[in-house]
C-alpha cells in the first residue's frame, strides 16, 4: 500500500467492510487456478487417448503407417500448444491472489490462507516478489506442461523413422 492507501495494483484501499468480498474474490481466483489445473490434466488426458486411438486406427485399418504416425506427431503438438496456452490463462490470476494475500498480510488480518504465497517460491520465482509473466516459450520448457505431449511426438516420430529405415532395407 503506498502513503495514498491505494492497493498495489492501483485500486482502493481495502475498508475493513470489504473484506468479505476481498475474501470470496479471492476464493473465486484460488477456484479459478484449480479449475485451470483440472482442465489441463483433461488436455493430457485426451492427448494421451487420442493419439493411441489414432495409432490404434491407422494399425488397424492398415492406413499408411507414415500418415498414422505423422497424424499422432502433429496432434500431440497440437495439445502442447493447447496446454501451453491453458497454463498462460491460469497464470494470469497470480498477480490478483498475491496482491490479495500481500494486502491482507501487511494488514494483519489472519486470512488468507497463503495458498499462492507459499507455491510461489517452488515455482522457481523468489518469495516477497510479485508472480513473473511467463511468455509462451517459458511455459513450453516446465515439465509439468510439457509431459506427455512431447515423449508422445517424440515415440511417434522416432517409430516414423523406424519403420521408414526398415522398409527401406527391404
Amino acid at each position: 500500500m503506498d502513503e495514498a492507501g491505494t492497493e498495489p495494483g492501483g485500486g482502493r484501499p481495502i475498508a475493513p467492510g470489504d473484506l468479505e468480498f476481498v475474501r470470496q474474490e479471492y476464493f473465486f481466483l484460488q477456484a479459478t487456478v484449480e479449475d485451470y489445473q483440472k482442465q489441463s490434466l483433461d488436455i493430457k488426458k485426451l492427448s494421451i487417448g487420442l493419439s493411441a486411438g489414432v495409432a490404434f486406427v491407422g494399425v488397424a485399418t492398415k492406413l499408411s503407417q507414415d500418415l498414422t504416425f505423422l497424424s499422432v506427431f502433429f496432434l500431440s503438438l497440437g495439445f502442447l500448444a493447447l496446454d501451453v496456452l491453458w497454463k498462460r490463462f491460469q497464470r494470469f490470476h497470480y498477480p490478483r491472489i498475491y496482491e490479495i494475500e500481500t494486502e491482507l498480510r501487511a494488514k494483519g488480518v489472519a486470512f488468507p490462507p497463503d495458498v499462492s504465497g507459499s507455491w510461489h517460491g517452488t515455482a522457481g520465482d523468489r518469495r516477497g516478489e510479485a508472480p513473473k509473466k511467463y511468455s509462451w516459450l517459458q511455459i513450453l520448457t516446465w515439465p509439468h506442461v510439457w509431459i506427455p505431449h512431447v515423449p508422445i511426438a517424440l515415440i511417434s516420430l522416432a517409430a516414423l523413422v523406424l519403420v521408414n529405415l526398415q522398409n527401406g532395407q527391404r
